[in-house]
């Protein structure tokens, strides 16, 4: 079944004969508005949800789930619904074997997966050959994985990278950040405006910060 989204007219839009609306319209009119509604509401409810435990000062997030697959270069895992990691595909490094968990995210890239645990630690498995795959007590709120490096988003909103650092993708970065991706041998960082702070190899501008929004 498609539901239809598109913004229903507003009160002043409405036709002239509006008043002269017969039931069946109305009624379909406001049914119009309620789906509109509940799909926003859903929508709303979906873009930022951070929960945090009682008498926890507002530092001290408990990471929720945010990316249940994650995707490498030949290997993917998925986030079960009991917090376990469900992979498939190459596994010449272990990187696609299954993980008991619990995680609340996962992170994955060429031969390396991480997964965040409740306590915000980054758990990670595969090749390691420059460290990617460290674990790290972290906490953290979020992972990216890149080539041969991952990152992990603190509390306080900073970068803290460990892995390959040839070209200085892995380079811990203040912030505040919301968010972090990372690319082969880049990472970027969205800041609370919007922009984008990138580091790393830069050779096609890959790299180039963005003021955004």
């Amino acid at each position: 079944m498609t539901i239809d989204t598109s913004r229903p007219a507003s009160a002043d839009q409405l036709p002239s004969d509006a008043g002269r609306m017969t039931g069946r319209r109305a009624r379909k009119e406001i049914g119009r508005w309620r789906r509109f509604a509940m799909v926003n509401a859903i929508v709303a409810l979906a873009v930022l949800f951070v929960a945090v435990a009682p008498g926890e000062p507002a530092s001290a997030v408990t990471p929720v789930i945010t990316e249940a697959l994650a995707a490498g270069l030949l290997h993917t895992c998925a986030l079960t619904p009991t917090g376990a990691a469900d992979c498939w595909g190459n596994n010449d490094y272990g990187q696609a074997d299954d993980q008991t968990g619990p995680y609340t995210q996962l992170a994955a890239d060429y031969d390396h997966t991480c997964g965040l645990t409740a306590t915000g630690a980054a758990d990670c498995w595969g090749n390691n050959e420059l460290g990617q795959a460290d674990d790290q007590t972290g906490p953290y709120t979020q992972l990216t994985a890149g080539f041969l490096h991952t990152c992990g988003l603190t509390p306080s909103g900073a970068a803290d990278c460990w892995g390959n650092y040839g070209v200085g993708q892995a380079a811990d970065q203040t912030g505040p950040y919301t968010q972090l991706a990372a690319g082969d041998e880049h990472t970027c960082g969205l800041t609370p405006t919007g922009a984008a702070d990138c580091w790393g190899y830069n050779v096609a501008g890959q790299a180039d910060d963005q003021t955004g929004p």
